[in-house]
C-alpha cells in the first residue's frame, strides 16, 4: 500500500509536506506508510489521504492500472 501512496503523490508531484498539509495526516505519517512495508494504519487516514491525493482508497491498493 505505502509505495503506491508514494507513486500516486509522487506522479502529482506533491511532497509529503505538502500531503501532509493537504491531509491533516502528520508527515511522519506518511513517510511511516511509504517505507514500513508492515505499516498499518486505520481507514480513516487512508481516506484522508486518499481524499488529499484525489484518488479512491482502492486505488491506494490495487496495482497501477488495474
Amino acid at each position: 500500500m505505502g509505495y503506491r501512496i508514494r507513486e500516486i503523490r509522487e506522479s502529482k508531484g506533491i511532497s509529503q509536506t505538502e500531503l501532509s498539509e493537504k491531509s491533516g495526516v502528520a508527515r511522519a505519517t506518511i513517510w511511516k506508510l511509504e517505507t514500513d512495508e508492515n505499516a498499518v494504519t486505520m481507514t480513516t487516514t487512508l481516506q484522508k489521504i486518499a481524499n488529499a491525493l484525489g484518488v479512491s482508497v482502492d486505488e491506494i491498493f490495487l496495482p497501477h492500472g488495474v
